[in-house]
C-alpha cells in the first residue's frame, strides 16, 4: 500500500511534507527506528550542519520565506539531537559521492559539513559509506529513500521516497522487498567505513587549498 503524510502540503508538491519534516516524524522520535537512508544530491538531512541547511534552502522552488528556512533549521537540528541519544536509533547511511563533490553554499560550508559527516559517522550508531563514481554496480537509483524499522520485525519496514515533486511511504511488501534490495546492492558496492571517512577526509583537506 503506498501511504501519505497526512500533514497538509505547505508547498507546490500536493503531498509534500512540510519542509524541513520527514513523514511521521512524530512517530520516528518516540519510536526510534532503525533509520537507512540513501542520498544522491545533497547529505541526508539527519546529518547536516546549520550553514549548510541555509543554503540548500537558499534556492529553493518555490522559494521559501525567512521563516520557512529558520523552521527547517530548527527541525533539522532536533531531530539529529535524537542521534547523540544514549538509546538513540541505529542509522545505516549510503552517500553518493557526487552528494559529497556538489557544492551547496561556499567552500567554508562544504568543508564544515564533510567534517561533521566524518564525526557523526564516529558516533557508535552510526555507520556510514560512500559508493564512489566509479563502483560497479548495476543497482541504481534517480531519488533519494529511506528505509524505517521500527523495532526488529522486519515486517514494520516502511520506506519513504522523494521525488521533485512528492514524497509517499511504500509498505506493500513487494515494493519494501525491492528498495531492500536496492539498499543492499548499494550498500554492497560502497567504500567501507573507514574508507568512506578517509574520503570524505580528503575532500574537506582539499578545501582549504
Amino acid at each position: 500500500m503506498k501511504r501519505r503524510c497526512s500533514r497538509p502540503a505547505p508547498r507546490s508538491g500536493p503531498r509534500r511534507p512540510r519542509p524541513g519534516r520527514t513523514p511521521c516524524r512524530g512517530r520516528a522520535t518516540r519510536a526510534h527506528p532503525r533509520t537507512r537512508p540513501v542520498a544522491h544530491h545533497a547529505a541526508c538531512d539527519t546529518a547536516q550542519v546549520e550553514s549548510y541547511i541555509r543554503a540548500l534552502n537558499a534556492t529553493a522552488h518555490p522559494r521559501l520565506t525567512d521563516e520557512d528556512i529558520d523552521r527547517q533549521v530548527e527541525v533539522r537540528l532536533e531531530r539529529q539531537a535524537i542521534l547523540r541519544e544514549l538509546d538513540g536509533p541505529h542509522v545505516s547511511v549510503a552517500l553518493s559521492e557526487s552528494a559529497l563533490r556538489r557544492t551547496i553554499g561556499d567552500h567554508g560550508t562544504m568543508r564544515e559539513q564533510l567534517l561533521h559527516l566524518i564525526d557523526v559517522s564516529n558516533r557508535p550508531n552510526v555507520e556510514l559509506q560512500v559508493y564512489p563514481f566509479d563502483a560497479q554496480t548495476y543497482a541504481t537509483a534517480s531519488y533519494s529513500f529511506i528505509i524505517l524499522r521500527f523495532g526488529d520485525d522486519a515486517a514494520t519496514d516502511v520506506v519513504y521516497v522523494e521525488t521533485f515533486t512528492d514524497a509517499d511511504y511504500l509498505d506493500r511488501p513487494d515494493a519494501v522487498r525491492a528498495y531492500t534490495r536496492l539498499w543492499d546492492r548499494l550498500r554492497a558496492a560502497a567504500l567501507g567505513p573507514v574508507e568512506s571517512r578517509t574520503l570524505i577526509q580528503r575532500m574537506a583537506d582539499d578545501m582549504k587549498r
